[in-house]
């Protein structure tokens, strides 16, 4: 629970994906507070009574165990949060672009929502000529609920049949 992440960080960091390396390291931090405040639960819980002497010692343990949790919690969070405004975003990309044109399909999407805000690039291909592309922004609008950058790059699909004999 320890180890992959930690290496993950070093490699990460060392092929320049610092966003990768920061995920890593708070995957790790996570684990190691979960462990720490799990372990000392459960040394609770069957009954663990230390000496007078180490007692004020363990409860200040406990106490820092406790804010490494709070700690940790924050980012993640924070993380999750923006995790889940992202998958909120790319669905409505998806949805907005079957309604926008029914047999286009998308060949590639970078779609990230920061503070509300969304930033779309995305890469289309279809058979008919491209309806107009603000309309495709104001259907994503309308599903994310907020400002839209939209970049968009239509490739339409021709089919040539040839035969020669």
């Amino acid at each position: 629970a320890l180890v992959p992440p930690l290496a993950t960080v070093g490699i990460t960091w060392h092929l320049g994906f610092s966003e990768e390396s920061r995920n890593a390291l708070l995957l790790y931090g996570t684990n190691l507070a979960a462990i720490i405040f799990t372990v000392s639960l459960m040394l609770i819980f069957v009954g663990f009574k230390p000496g007078v002497s180490a007692r004020k010692a363990l409860s200040r343990r406990l106490f820092v165990t406790v804010g490494a949790v709070i700690a940790v919690a924050l980012p993640l969070s924070a993380h999750t949060r923006d995790s889940l405004d992202d998958a909120r975003l790319r669905r409505a990309v998806v949805d907005a672009v079957k309604e926008w044109d029914q047999q286009a399909r998308i060949v590639e999407m970078d779609a990230e929502a920061d503070g509300g805000a969304a930033d779309v690039d995305v890469l289309l291909g279809g058979p008919n000529p491209a309806p107009p592309a603000w309309r495709l922004a104001e259907g994503i609008q309308e599903r994310f609920e907020g400002p839209v950058d939209l970049r968009l790059l239509y490739e339409r699909d021709e089919v040539y049949e040839v035969s020669v004999r």
